[in-house]
């Protein structure tokens, strides 16, 4: 996609008929080549914490972990409990394409070292998929969801807005919203997995775990 210099890597998942053959191996080469082709410069998978074969797949062919798995989430409408209302009288609202800037300074203070594009925040802003919760009128968080994956990418706060359950608002009422467009669909999510903080308000609000998943990246 537009600005993003990594490509996700599904599989490779071989039948247990064909396995034995090394076509993992020749999957995952070819998978390796066809990022190449299109640009990427880092190669990212994930797989079970408890999957021993993929991971020394991964790692015989360069492949390097992150330090922390990854938990993932998923919430369906009717599990939802939302979060009662902030004591900081936040508003939350629908980002537009004037909050670019204030949107930007809070994606690069909560996630300084992650890749997600600015140019995908600017389109967010475009699409209406960002949210901000304006508190005395200034952006203190922000949330971002794709209705295409169905999935939650990015929920920040600025750090002096913290500790007064302003994610917590902010997660609700996004997706309240969302869901007046959206009725029905399940949305995703993944976080460090001693990240305690966004797990607890994650489960909180009824966000059920699916899988941990530890991630894997190969520069290219």
């Amino acid at each position: 996609a537009e600005g993003f210099e990594h490509a996700d890597l599904f599989g490779p998942v071989v039948a247990k008929h064909a396995q034995g053959r090394r076509l993992g191996e020749r999957l995952l080469a070819e998978s390796v080549a066809l990022a190449r082709a299109h640009g990427a410069s880092i190669l990212v998978a994930a797989i079970g914490t408890r999957n021993s074969g993929g991971r020394l797949l991964l790692e015989r062919n360069g492949f390097v972990a992150r330090a922390h798995p990854q938990a993932f989430y998923e919430l369906r409408p009717e599990e939802h409990r939302p979060a009662p209302a902030s004591s900081s009288q936040a508003e939350v609202r629908r980002a537009r394409p004037e909050d670019l800037e204030a949107v930007i300074a809070l994606y690069r203070e909560c996630f300084p070292n992650d890749r997600f594009p600015e140019a995908a925040l600017r389109s967010g802003l475009d699409d209406g998929t960002v949210y901000v919760a304006e508190v005395e009128y200034r952006p203190a968080g922000f949330l971002t969801v794709d209705p295409a994956d169905r999935w939650i990418y990015l929920v920040g706060v600025t750090a002096g807005a913290r500790g007064r359950g302003l994610g917590g608002h902010l997660l609700s009422r996004a997706l309240e919203d969302y869901w007046t467009d959206h009725p029905g669909e399940a949305l995703g999510l993944s976080v460090r997995a001693d990240n305690e903080p966004a797990v607890r308000l994650y489960r909180r609000q009824g966000f059920r775990p699916t899988i941990l998943l530890q991630v894997y990246e190969l520069h290219l």
